[in-house]
């Protein structure tokens, strides 16, 4: 997963992810949006997700555009928006173009990523 960190023009940080992965970035400039204690609690369920002794661990985090499910391996992020009903046929050849919205990664990588953004924030 590639990404950069940059301040935008009013000095707010701002997260930008390769395909595949704009919906991370996506989560962490609405939701957490460099707020210290909003990046505390993501960590505290990281470290929670880690050291469970319950094999299928899951934790949800729902945010006003994004929310994310933490499990022991992996990390969801869905912009809350999908949650429409996919049941409408679309015509061959067209498909919903969710690539902003809903993005996977280890939680080892989200781990890493966040822990490179709290860096970025705290040398600002």
């Amino acid at each position: 997963m590639d990404f950069q960190f940059t301040f935008n023009y009013l000095g707010k940080p701002t997260a930008r992810c390769s395909m595949d992965h704009e919906a991370l970035a996506n989560w962490l400039n609405s939701e957490i949006d460099g707020d210290q204690h909003k990046l505390s609690a993501v960590f505290i369920v990281i470290n929670q997700a880690k050291q469970s002794a319950v094999p299928h661990f899951e934790q949800r985090i729902a945010g006003r555009e994004f929310s994310i499910l933490i499990s022991a391996e992996e990390v969801m992020i869905q912009a809350n928006s999908l949650n429409f009903n996919h049941d409408e046929a679309l015509e061959e050849g067209f498909s919903y173009y969710d690539q902003e919205s809903l993005a996977f990664c280890g939680l080892e990588d989200f781990e890493s990523f966040l822990i490179q953004y709290r860096n970025f924030i705290a040398n600002d």
